[in-house]
């Protein structure tokens, strides 16, 4: 890893190899949670915190050990942006869970 994080780290794939790889977890996984989707008013809270050049998520056992992804601010240092305190709706800075998840909120098609 580089000394420090950009906003152009990461990289494009393509739709083949994504589906590929989708496909192969939804395979392995067959009774997991696939995916969960993320409204663009909270992902555009956490990018527009102070000294914040992306996001990190992080694959974690929620509540009832279910598989949750939680996703934080991250500075150009690779430090997390964590609130001062423990309330989420002090408006101070935001961590983000409880996306829909998929299934059962997906396309059918996919």
């Amino acid at each position: 890893m580089a000394d420090q994080l950009s906003p152009t780290d990461g990289q494009a794939i393509g739709k083949a190899q994504a589906k590929a790889w989708i496909d192969a977890y939804k395979k392995n996984h067959p009774n997991q949670v696939w995916a969960q989707f993320y409204g663009s008013d909270h992902l555009y809270a956490i990018l527009k915190q102070s000294d914040c050049v992306g996001i990190r998520i992080y694959s974690t056992h929620g509540d009832g050990d279910k598989n949750q992804l939680v996703l934080v601010g991250a500075r150009a240092d690779g430090t997390n942006i964590w609130p001062k305190g423990d309330d989420p709706d002090d408006g101070s800075m935001i961590i983000l869970d409880f996306g829909p998840p998929c299934p059962p909120f997906c396309d059918p098609n996919d």
